[in-house]
């Protein structure tokens, strides 16, 4: 079996477990390390819709033509936690998908062999989860929003 034909990744989140069966199609780090990184963009739209960020401006363009390939994957993870620390600081869940996307992307490097169509594939799927995974929690009395 090569590199990208297997997984030795498990993540620890509860919220996650049920994703990461052996049915599930994710069965690769790198595949895992795509749909990681879609879960925090999808979490990362919720947090700018809430703040009411243009977001077509801002983080649509990343994935716009869908034409990424998993070499593209470690800017797009930087671009996203950036995003977050500007926000302010996320949810404790939010905090432990990054932590294990931090996890996964360490097994994997920043030579990811993954197609085009697969990455954009499990990263549309995090994204289409995201809100499952990371829901958005309400307003606070003083008008702020935590994600």
């Amino acid at each position: 079996m090569s590199k990208a034909d297997t997984r030795t990744f498990q993540p620890q989140m509860a919220e996650l477990k049920p994703f990461f069966t052996p049915e599930s199609g994710i069965d690769s780090n790198e595949k895992a390390l795509a749909f990681l990184i879609g879960i925090l963009y999808g979490k990362l739209l919720q947090v700018q819709s809430a703040r009411e960020v243009n977001v077509t401006s801002s983080t649509l363009p990343w994935l716009k033509r869908l034409q990424l390939s998993g070499k593209d994957l470690p800017e797009l993870y930087a671009k996203i936690c950036h995003k977050f620390l500007t926000y302010g600081n996320p949810s404790d869940k939010t905090r432990q998908v990054i932590r294990e996307t931090a996890q996964v992307g360490t097994l994997v490097g920043d030579n990811i062999v993954l197609d085009i169509t697969k990455t954009v594939y499990f990263l549309l799927l995090g994204q289409a989860l995201a809100v499952e995974i990371l829901p958005a929690k309400s307003k606070s009395a003083s008008g702020e929003v935590n994600g």
